[in-house]
């Protein structure tokens, strides 16, 4: 049947929370050939399915307002799409936001979809279970699903599915590549977090470093993005920790006990600082100091457990969505102007550096 996304957006200000955007009855399918009364059948958004990475979701299709995204999302962007779990993941790949679409049938069919030219590329399938976690590095796609696997894909040939690491005996729910492109972390519900080396091609890979000191699972999973060897990994409800690796050494340089369900993190890109996402029993966002782990402060307005923060392009807005249906945008690493020149300053003359030496 003919299928087409329907949403409603709302948007409002309140003190350093810029937008809240409200999803009614979260994300419908109308179909024309449905008997139902009101003619529609719910995708929910509280499944942890929906993955806001790179701001992808606040600055899709070069960062448009909130009432173009409100025309885009009424646009027919994706037919034929079956009534189950819906996973949204971004990247840039050739200079276009590209969006993975996941449902989950028998077999797991991944879809890779064009946004600007509304078009799907292509489809995806060697999982047998469910898709719950999904990661870039350039041409590679890497998902973990429920049967604890992990596939590599090269979207770029036919033969897509190019290796397969297994070290995972529950769900993988955390996946993600080193900004440099050597490791790949992995956090599952059986509490441990594995960091994998940069392989493709047959045979068996193992991880270089396997944490265990976690005894919640571990869905939040970052890099730092000024020392690349860094990770920091957050605990479940029965652990509620996060812990800071040196994944070289393979030792734990910090922990700290949140006393709550840690779900997303990310590090700023523009202060020695991280932000977290936890769900019972505040639900609220913490800035921390890094490396002290010092809590800076807490941002509350979720009503249920946050599921995912993304960070805009220029690293100053986090945006948060929860299991409350919400997404909520914080600006909370907005930049002093005065430093915000200098270092626009600095990376100019790098350029310009480097623009010398190729003449």
């Amino acid at each position: 049947p003919h299928l087409q996304i329907v949403t409603t957006l709302h948007y409002a200000m309140h003190l350093n929370l810029l937008y809240t955007f409200t999803f009614h009855a979260s994300i419908h399918l109308c179909t024309a050939t449905t008997t139902s009364s009101d003619n529609t059948t719910a995708l929910s958004t509280t499944t942890s399915s929906l993955h806001l990475l790179h701001g992808s979701l606040l600055y899709m299709n070069l960062h448009c307002p909130a009432t173009r995204l409100h025309q885009q999302q009424q646009q027919k962007l994706l037919p034929q799409l079956l009534h189950t779990p819906l996973l949204l993941h971004t990247t840039h790949l050739r200079h276009h936001w590209i969006p993975l679409l996941q449902r989950t049938t028998r077999t797991t069919l991944q879809q890779l979809w064009d946004v600007q030219q509304q078009k799907r590329l292509r489809n995806m399938i060697s999982h047998s279970s469910r898709v719950g976690a999904l990661s870039w590095n350039n041409h590679i796609l890497s998902s973990g699903s429920r049967t604890g696997h992990i596939h590599h894909h090269d979207v770029r040939i036919a033969q897509h599915h190019v290796a397969t690491l297994q070290g995972h005996s529950q769900e993988v729910c955390g996946l993600k590549w080193s900004p440099d492109g050597r490791y790949l972390a992995s956090g599952a519900n059986d509490n441990l977090v594995n960091i994998w080396p940069c392989a493709q091609g047959d045979g068996e890979f193992s991880p270089v470093q396997t944490f265990t000191q976690h005894q919640g699972a571990v869905k939040a999973v970052a890099w730092c993005p000024w020392q690349l060897n860094v990770l920091a990994t957050g605990g479940g409800t029965s652990d509620r920790h996060i812990r800071i690796w040196n994944v070289c050494s393979g030792t734990c340089l910090n922990s700290v006990d949140t006393q709550s369900q840690v779900c997303s993190i990310l590090w700023s890109t523009n202060y020695k600082e991280l932000i977290s996402g936890h769900g019972f029993a505040q639900n609220q966002l913490v800035i921390w100091k890094y490396p002290t782990m010092a809590k800076v402060t807490e941002l509350k307005g979720h009503t249920a457990r946050i599921l995912n923060l993304a960070m805009s392009p220029d690293g100053s807005t986090v945006v948060s969505a929860a299991a409350d249906e919400t997404l909520r945008i914080w600006k909370c690493f907005e930049m002093d102007p005065i430093k915000k020149k200098e270092k626009e300053k600095v990376s100019s003359s790098k350029s310009s550096i480097i623009h010398q030496s190729i003449r």
